[in-house]
């Protein structure tokens, strides 16, 4: 774990309520990992927040929030945030080249699209399935994206798959639809990493072989090991 201050040297409204930051960084989580990034200068709130990166540069990456999100006024260009990590396990991606990658999303998909990236580069087809409206115009032309309900999406694109990535809460229908991949299926559990370390114990996750830390097995985790 290492502890940098990044720098904010561009930020820009992408279209559909998201904004990106452009961020000079030392520090720079490979894709599935996070990091814990302090926006203000006080101890108030105490909590650092989990980022992570939408899209690498050379010298950095860059971030992705909601264009309401409060810490916005923090990321002006040329304003330092504090950043402690990379946490977290990076993402296998290891596949032939012509596999078929899914990648659901029911908000945002930016936390997964340095996977879909990767994937790309491997020489793999990747499909992107949407629930909510997002700037398709910022995505890799290679993605094919698909918008609408995502239960239904999936299933009319599940035989297609050979390995799945979500960011959604697996719920039980969800689960059950994805039950022929679950061991090539992952799922994001990143709604609460507080300490990055395991310490706090914030983030476990009940398992088949007792509770995982999203933050040192995770952030991603297979479903087929999920109790």
């Amino acid at each position: 774990m290492q502890a940098a201050t990044a720098r904010c040297t561009r930020i820009a409204n992408i279209g559909a309520g998201r904004t990106r930051a452009w961020m000079q960084s030392a520090i720079v989580p490979q894709a599935g990992q996070f990091v814990l990034a302090r926006y203000w200068p006080g101890l108030d709130p105490y909590l650092s927040r989990a980022v992570f990166p939408a899209a690498f540069t050379s010298d950095g990456f860059a971030l992705e929030l909601p264009s309401d999100d409060a810490t916005l006024p923090y990321l002006a260009p040329g304003a330092d945030v504090r950043l402690t990590g990379p946490f977290g396990q990076p993402t296998p991606m290891r596949h032939q080249p012509d596999s078929r990658i899914l990648f659901i999303c029911a908000r945002s998909p930016h936390r997964l699209l340095p996977l879909a990236q990767q994937a790309l580069q491997a020489g793999a087809d990747v499909t992107l399935l949407l629930e909510r409206p997002y700037p398709l115009q910022t995505l890799d032309a290679r993605i094919e994206a698909r918008h609408g309900e995502l239960l239904t999406l999936l299933r009319n694109h599940l035989a297609w798959a050979e390995k799945v990535f979500i960011d959604c809460l697996p719920e039980a229908e969800l689960r059950a639809t994805l039950q022929p991949l679950a061991g090539d299926s992952y799922a994001l559990f990143a709604e609460a990493l507080p300490c990055g370390t395991g310490a706090c114990q914030g983030c476990a996750v009940p398992g088949t072989k007792g509770h995982q830390l999203a933050c040192v097995n995770g952030p991603f985790l297979r479903l087929s090991a999920l109790a």
